[in-house]
């Protein structure tokens, strides 16, 4: 009742669990654009205004990455990243990854409007990238050598190949500092995976497109090592399995 209620007072978006319909499509780069424009009808501004470029100033961070996952969160991460370039000026480097990113990527023959707002991408799997631009920013800058990254160089868009990780360099997920508490669950239920990307290459999906199309399992002995340590960090043991496709033998080992 109380999100049909917030979502009454406007006739541009409307407010659910599970997601946000904003008065515009997601659909097309001019949309998107006019979204960002809309100060009236786009919801995170008040909250980014209000909340996290004040955290961010307080916090000094010169570095920030956001995770696309689908597209329903591109206007939400574009606003974010369109006010730190205006009005947080310690922030010398803002990157974009996650999945839909990747996919969107893959289409791009020259610089993106999007550029505008997003000083690097990475396509695919962010760990060993998201590290070495880290380490190449404090360095010489070669972005050259950072797998996975998309770039500008003069008037050329440049994509270097990603890297493959390993199943046994995969880490566990660290969640301190999260707000555990405000979730609408009786219990507290933590994500955490078995397996990376999908064995299968079907037509409908875009999991094999975001994650380079290479399946990994994580031994039963990780797995556990990955329950324990939740259990012993954050006293859970309510586990949800975020899986792209399980492995029925895993499963059953596990």
């Amino acid at each position: 009742c109380g999100l049909e209620i917030i979502s009454a007072a406007s006739n541009c978006h409307k407010l659910h669990f599970n997601q946000i319909k904003l008065k515009y499509p997601v659909t097309s780069t001019r949309s998107v654009l006019w979204a960002l424009a809309d100060t009236e009808s786009n919801p995170f501004m008040d909250y980014y205004h209000a909340r996290l470029l004040p955290l961010i100033r307080e916090r000094g961070y010169d570095f920030v990455g956001i995770s696309v996952s689908g597209n329903s969160q591109l206007v939400s991460a574009l606003t974010l990243a369109k006010l730190i370039k205006e009005q947080v000026p310690s922030v010398k480097h803002l990157t974009f990854g996650g999945n839909f990113i990747t996919r969107i990527l893959n289409n791009w023959s020259r610089p993106h409007v999007f550029f505008n707002y997003v000083d690097t991408f990475i396509r695919y799997e962010g760990e060993c990238g998201l590290l070495a631009l880290i380490q190449q920013l404090r360095s010489v800058g070669n972005f050259s050598t950072v797998p996975g990254l998309v770039f500008v160089e003069g008037n050329e868009l440049k994509k270097n190949p990603p890297a493959f990780v390993p199943a046994s360099m995969l880490p566990i997920p660290n969640f301190e500092g999260f707000i555990t508490d405000k979730y609408f669950a009786p219990d507290l239920v933590l994500p955490l995976y078995s397996s990376r990307s999908c064995f299968a290459k079907c037509a409908f999906c875009t999991t094999p497109a975001g994650t380079n199309g290479r399946y990994r399992v994580l031994s039963t002995e990780q797995v556990l090592s990955t329950m324990r340590t939740y259990h012993q960090r954050y006293d859970v043991t309510h586990f949800s399995f975020v899986d792209e496709t399980f492995s029925s033998t895993g499963m059953r080992n596990l």
